[in-house]
């Protein structure tokens, strides 16, 4: 792990808490909470629909109004302090950080405006943006080009087993995420430089 130089964060799960998993399951037993996430949420990660339209399109299914949905989510949003400790040391350390995260358009941004979480990143890759979503290896290889490194320089650090299998098929390390502690412990060797 000391040959790395490039450390890729997922945001949702791991530096912000999941949201809208929880949120459809309270109002959707797991199958349908789950179907709606992959294609309503699924669609405006994949920057298909606009972060109005989702809302809009949440609002048909749930019967919440979408202004109320936005207010919801932006409450359940909580940043893991943690994280952007590890995230601090890191980039003490000389390491690059990127973001590399699935999100509907606007509404990642609002969080990374509301929590003053930008200067955390050299680079971020927000899928909306860039019409390319986790897993898809062209999103991990997007990343690593345009900051201008290979596969085998980096780790990239995830929730999603889904995720981490990808990464790891095109050579990057990764790092199943459960919790802050246990991602400084899985960093050891790097951070105890």
């Amino acid at each position: 792990m000391k040959n790395k130089k490039l450390v890729l964060f997922d945001f949702f799960g791991v530096i912000c808490c999941e949201i809208s998993p929880g949120w459809l399951a309270m109002r959707f037993e797991k199958e349908k909470a789950m179907t709606i996430k992959n294609s309503i949420v699924g669609s405006a990660d994949k920057g298909e629909i606009s972060e109005r339209e989702m809302f809009e399109r949440l609002a048909k299914v749930t019967g919440v109004a979408p202004d109320v949905i936005l207010k919801e989510w932006l409450d359940i949003a909580k940043i893991d302090k943690g994280v952007l400790s590890i995230i601090d040391e890191l980039r003490d350390r000389g390491y690059a950080v990127g973001l590399l995260s699935n999100a509907p358009p606007d509404f990642e941004e609002r969080l990374l405006d509301r929590d003053d979480l930008y200067h955390y990143f050299d680079a971020m890759f927000i899928s909306s943006v860039r019409k390319l979503a986790k897993p898809d290896p062209a999103f991990f290889n997007l990343a690593l080009n345009e900051m201008g490194y290979k596969a085998e320089d980096a780790i990239f650090i995830d929730d999603n087993p889904v995720n981490i299998k990808a990464s790891n098929e095109i050579g990057i390390d990764a790092i199943l995420f459960t919790s802050a502690e246990q991602l400084r412990e899985d960093l050891k060797p790097i951070l105890a430089d």
